[in-house]
């Protein structure tokens, strides 16, 4: 008589079945080949996130992808792709079972329900959100009795500066010799694969940073590289240097030239090629920053003299031994679920372990291996976007994630498993790289998560004219420019290359993620005459009543805001970070300026009949707030998911920790405060906001912010394509939507072209009048 279960939800004689979501329709498409990939995408996510055994986690998923979509595109019938189904996915999933649709789900397979329990461990899996493998992540994946190992990401920069003031009116370029080197101890899907190494440029004036300039370090052979960057009459600082996140770099040879009409000047710099290395991690002229990362200069390789720098990760590893939480599944819980092409599939979400190994039928272990010598046959370095199957299987990994982890589908009116079958259909028929990106970045659209966003590990090259541009009056209007002999602010973009500015407009917001305010924006903001870099670009042009013809160069854009093109800065906004309007009115730049910038203010800033705040391009500086209350102040509910079943079924919780409080804080600021919003303003500026808004703290002058908030989760398929997308529930303080919603303006503005050309600021005009009380 075999011994008495130690499980009281097993039965003797059976098991108790649940059967969860067992069937319901699946379209069908005309296209053979689609029908037989979208089989195979919904069973590779029930696995790959879901089934539980050891073998499951011990492939290459990425691999299995493409070498999947190779076996099964083909397949004649149902009764062929059921037999490339099963031999891809029983050597890694045992006791799973494919079905023809109209039959019921078989019984499950006996050899599950040993006869001796004696040392067995449940293993199932449990997901914070979606894990991807690196510590500095509020989102985990793990299976119970099992470890699970996650890598950290360093950072760190090396940098040096010298004086701008006698170079001031004219350009400098950094040269330096570098290489770089993708960390070994991260698997492909665990972490960002756009270019992680960076030599930069900065030109920093007495309120901050006037320009930035950087390039990525993408091969492993030395190369050299420059940047070159304007540097304004009122520069201060030249600081250069270069940075990693998780990959390695190393440095040498590192020069400063200025131009000046075309005579070249080289700049002194301190220990250029670190031949004297002193004591580390900072040698002689250069300082070093970095968290979980080193620095050393190294006598070895060095491509011009005895040494040159590196800055690596340390590998700081973090591991996971206990449960996320207390729900998980049972043994005994089966998945069945419809796959299409008149399949469906029935699976364990939980098995037994003995003696550390998850239970299954015998005669697999030739069947695993041979797979696994299959999957690292294939050359990935190989395998581009040209490949179609590289292009099927991107869709198919990008396309699940979001299936099973995206927490906002509740509040997104979207026909996701719809938009699996075109989005494969699309990308069989893209030509390159750049068609698979749109074709990516469209499904990604269909989420209107203003963090989703799909980008391309090889940007260099891309450019746009020298000029920024915004929606005014229902127009695209020039906001900034970098060649007033090209662009006058106020001018109204009538056409692109010959389309129609607004049918550009249209397109571009198709292929973003995110609210509507924030899909204008962004194509405003990066998609909007975009091109090749060198390639000139045909614009028609409205000014003072006329139309004029331009041609411009599509020259690059350096990140970040604060940016110099051709010598002019191309921020809109010509105020300090902190200065006074008026007399008792102060003005503060919540996205530019420093905290110590702030406090050497403090007593004037609280002494004033009121200040502007302006979180138009972002706001940080929390600390600001505790200086508007006399009360704590909590931000907005964090919930991130507490996922152990696929489809975003019986979700069994969330995590609500992380919430945050700011205590008052003296002096306390007695005057008016006003703040200016717009749809640039997205996730940490939302939060900042959103405290705002909730304890009405002052008036909030201008648009909804972007209605995108919540830690931001990346992940990177084959190809070097990087995904992201919001990981968390954020619901407001009174327990309202955020997203899409954003932050709301109690005094609603919108600009006019006039004032633009006028040069005026309406939103602080209108802030000017609240805090001096006038109509």
């Amino acid at each position: 008589m075999p011994p008495k279960p130690r499980f009281p939800f097993l039965i003797a004689a059976a098991v108790a079945i649940l059967v969860l979501h067992a069937r319901s329709a699946v379209p069908q498409t005309a296209d053979p080949v689609i029908e037989n990939v979208r089989a195979f995408a919904k069973l590779y996510g029930y696995v790959r996130w879901f089934h539980p055994s050891d073998e499951a986690s011990a492939i290459d998923w990425d691999r299995f992808a493409i070498y999947g979509v190779r076996r099964v595109k083909l397949a004649r019938d149902r009764g062929e792709l059921r037999r490339e189904l099963e031999a891809l996915f029983l050597p890694i999933a045992p006791g799973l079972q494919i079905y023809p649709s109209e039959q019921s789900p078989p019984p499950p397979p006996p050899e599950f329900l040993p006869a001796d329990m004696t040392g067995l461990e449940l293993v199932a899996w449990q997901h914070k959100g979606v894990g991807f493998g690196l510590t500095n992540s509020s989102y985990r994946s793990h299976r119970l009795n099992r470890t699970t190992t996650l890598i950290g990401m360093g950072f760190g920069t090396i940098r040096q500066a010298v004086d701008a003031t006698p170079y001031r009116g004219k350009q400098v370029k950094l040269i330096a010799r570098a290489r770089a080197e993708a960390s070994k101890t991260y698997r492909p899907i665990h972490y960002i694969q756009w270019p992680r190494v960076h030599l930069w440029l900065r030109v920093e004036g007495a309120n901050g940073p006037l320009g930035f300039s950087d390039i990525p370090v993408t091969e492993s052979a030395w190369r050299r590289y420059e940047i070159v960057s304007p540097i304004p009459d009122d520069a201060i600082t030249i600081a250069f240097g270069a940075s990693h996140a998780g990959d390695s770099g190393w440095f040498d040879d590192f020069q400063l030239v200025v131009d000046d009409a075309g005579d070249s000047t080289p700049v002194l710099i301190e220990n250029a090629g670190f031949e004297t290395s002193g004591v580390d991690p900072s040698p002689p002229g250069w300082n070093y920053t970095g968290f979980s990362s080193s620095f050393v200069v190294m006598a070895e390789n060095a491509p011009e003299g005895q040494r040159a720098a590196a800055i690596a990760s340390t590998g700081l590893v973090e591991t996971i031994n206990k449960p996320l939480f207390d729900q998980h599944p049972q043994i005994g819980e089966l998945l069945n679920k419809p796959l299409g092409a008149g399949l469906s599939v029935q699976m364990p979400t939980a098995l037994f372990s003995r003696n550390g190994h998850t239970l299954g039928p015998g005669g697999q272990d030739q069947a695993f291996e041979n797979l696994t010598s299959a999957l690292g046959a294939i050359d990935m370095s190989a395998v581009t976007p040209a490949d179609e199957d590289l292009r099927l299987a991107g869709v198919v990994i990008g396309w699940n994630v979001y299936q099973h982890f995206y927490p906002y589908f509740d509040v997104v009116d979207t026909d996701w498993d719809s938009v699996l079958t075109s989005t494969l259909a699309d990308a069989r028929d893209d030509a390159d790289a750049w068609d698979f990106l749109r074709t990516l970045q469209k499904m990604v659209a269909h989420l209107d998560d203003g963090h989703a966003g799909v980008s391309y590990a090889s940007r260099e090259g891309r450019a746009r004219p020298p000029f920024r541009v915004g929606w005014v009056e229902g127009r695209v209007v020039v906001v900034a420019t970098g060649d007033e002999n090209l662009f006058q602010v106020g001018d109204v973009v009538v056409s692109v290359d010959g389309v129609p500015a607004k049918s550009i407009m249209e397109d571009a917001e198709t292929h973003i993620s995110g609210s509507p305010q924030w899909k204008q924006d962004m194509a405003l903001r990066r998609l909007f005459a975009e091109g090749m870099r060198g390639t000139e670009v045909q614009l028609e042009l409205e000014r003072g009543g006329e139309r004029i013809d331009v041609t411009a160069p599509r020259i690059p854009q350096p990140r970040g805001y604060a940016t110099l093109q051709m010598g002019t800065d191309l921020r809109e906004s010509r105020l300090g970070n902190v200065e006074e309007l008026q007399e008792g009115i102060w003005y503060v730049n919540l996205g530019r300026a420093r905290m110590s910038e702030i406090s050497e203010r403090m007593d004037k800033l609280a002494a004033a009949r009121g200040v502007v705040f302006d979180a138009r391009e972002g706001a940080g500086l929390a600390g600001v707030l505790a200086h508007l209350t006399d009360t704590p102040l909590y931000s907005a509910h964090w919930q991130i998911p507490q996922i152990i079943y696929p489809d975003r079924v019986n979700l069994v919780g969330y995590d609500t920790t992380g919430r945050w409080v700011i205590g008052p804080r003296a002096p306390r600021f007695a005057g008016k405060a006003v703040f200016l919003i717009s749809s640039r303003a997205i996730s940490g500026s939302e939060t900042f906001m959103g405290i705002v808004e909730h304890y009405k703290l002052g008036e909030i002058v201008g648009q909804p912010t972007a209605g995108a908030n919540g830690n931001n989760n990346p992940f990177t398929i084959p190809g070097g394509y990087n995904f992201g997308f919001t990981g968390m529930r954020v619901i407001k303080n009174d327990g309202s939507q955020h997203h899409t919603v954003g932050i709301l303006p109690t005094v609603p503005l919108e600009r006019t072209i006039q004032a633009l050309r006028d040069g005026r600021d309406e939103y602080i005009e209108r802030a000017i009048q609240l805090i001096r009380g006038e109509p």
